[in-house]
């Protein structure tokens, strides 16, 4: 290769990166947020330690993840996937999601073990895929541990579950529906993954979130 096209290569390579830190500081400080996650109620879809990124933005789906203030706590934040939408009727039955009265399929991969931050014990997980409408994805449940939840005849906020069904605490379980005006934006990429993950799984670096 001569010095010549070497040159006009590594221009061109100069170029393209300086326009993606362009864009990326345009989205960066336009639309778009950066958040670390601190803790695995989200897993198997965003593990503690993953750095997410969040679309700044007021329209929800069914089935999105999204980024809310904490109704309880100052300054504290909520992530969780909406399973219920206002209006809508949410409950557990024999352990199985049914919203509107209609099943909710699952499909089930297999077991892992995991070292979940919530208790710090090493635990088998039962982990599969969820259909919500077109977003088929991850979750995990610990098969000795029954999954319940008080039922929702008509929501009156999103109603966000954890992909991570055993963890306590962190979603419309026990917060009740989020009010929309409390949410800032859905959850759609991860920047760089915390390094959590099982090696069934894996998690890299710019993965789509389902």
């Amino acid at each position: 290769m001569g010095d010549s096209l070497r040159g006009q290569l590594l221009k061109l390579f100069g170029v393209v990166v300086l326009l993606l830190v362009i864009v990326g500081a345009i989205l960066r400080y336009t639309y778009v947020d950066v958040v670390t996650v601190n803790d695995d109620a989200m897993a198997p879809t965003i593990f503690g330690g993953d750095s997410v990124l969040v679309w700044r933005t007021t329209d929800f789906d069914h089935g999105d993840v999204i980024l809310c203030r904490h109704p309880r706590q100052q300054g504290a934040w909520v992530i969780g996937r909406i399973i219920g939408r206002p209006g809508m009727a949410v409950r557990i039955d024999r352990e199985q999601l049914v919203i509107n009265n209609q099943r909710v399929d699952r499909d089930f991969q297999g077991e892992l073990r995991f070292e979940d931050q919530q208790n710090h014990n090493m635990s088998t997980y039962a982990w599969g895929y969820e259909a919500l409408g077109e977003v088929h994805h991850l979750f995990w449940e610990r098969p000795e541990r029954a999954i319940t939840m008080r039922p929702v005849e008509r929501s009156t906020g999103f109603y966000l579950l954890s992909d991570n069904r055993t963890w306590i605490g962190g979603d419309s379980r026990a917060l009740g529906p989020l009010a929309h005006h409390n949410c800032v934006g859905v959850v759609f990429m991860r920047w760089s993954p915390g390094g959590r993950a099982p090696g069934e799984l894996g998690e890299g670096y710019l993965d789509i979130l389902d």
